[in-house]
């Protein structure tokens, strides 16, 4: 799988570093598979915690059922690790 190939669950998004903080600490011990990111949205940054990567949007789905209670997270979104470098 190369960098832009498979899916992965975003949990949470916002302007506000302490909301993706606190996911992470939330998902301590969980192996690793959090993972937490910058970007930019309408020139702010934006900070994201990611979960996982994997081979195809269904199996990605099928976690982020799991993960929805999990994390307290109501509707994580799926998206394709390809999204990230399209912005």
């Amino acid at each position: 799988m190369s960098q832009e190939d498979g899916w992965t669950i975003q949990l949470v998004a916002g302007r506000l570093e302490r909301t993706a903080l606190n996911m992470l600490e939330r998902g301590q011990g969980d192996g690793g598979a959090l993972r937490y990111t910058l970007g930019e949205r309408q020139g702010e940054p934006w900070f994201m915690v990611l979960y996982g990567r994997y081979p195809s949007r269904e199996a990605a789905q099928a976690a982020a059922r799991q993960l929805s209670s999990r994390f307290g997270v109501s509707d994580p979104w799926v998206r394709s690790l390809a999204s990230f470098n399209a912005h």
